[in-house]
């Protein structure tokens, strides 16, 4: 659990400083944001999938 929140931690830092070296150019940040949030998505259905099955 403690590995899971430090990747997210990690991934969260990632992405603040992406967004603060591309909030120049902010077609890539919004396009950036848009591949993140479906690859998280994405990403927790799989987890929660897992899950349930595991259960």
């Amino acid at each position: 659990m403690s590995f899971l929140k430090r990747g997210t931690s990690c991934a969260t830092n990632l992405v603040l400083l992406i967004r603060q070296t591309t909030s120049r150019s902010t077609s890539v940040a919004s396009r950036f944001n848009v591949a993140w949030n479906t690859w998280r998505n994405r990403a927790i259905s799989s987890f929660v999938g897992r899950t349930i099955l595991a259960c």
